[in-house]
């Protein structure tokens, strides 16, 4: 969605992280030169699992991880 600006964008601060739109977070993808989509039911969905997984102090999603053991982290 062009020019959609979700409190998530304000507040990511997951290295991953690449944009959002409404119901959906599109981070960085596991293979070389790919992304990855995240899509929800509701934005209600997609800003808890932002509370937990993407905002500071959060705790790190299954994607994140993933990446962060590819990347020897």
């Amino acid at each position: 969605m062009a020019g959609y600006y979700g409190p998530g964008i304000y507040r990511t601060e997951c290295g991953y992280y690449i944009r959002e739109s409404e119901k959906m977070i599109t981070c960085e993808g596991i293979e070389e030169h790919t992304i990855c989509g995240t899509r929800f039911k509701t934005e209600e969905d997609k800003f808890e699992f932002q509370k937990k997984h993407c905002y500071k102090n959060g705790e790190r999603c299954k994607h994140a991880k993933l990446l962060d053991r590819n990347y020897g982290n």
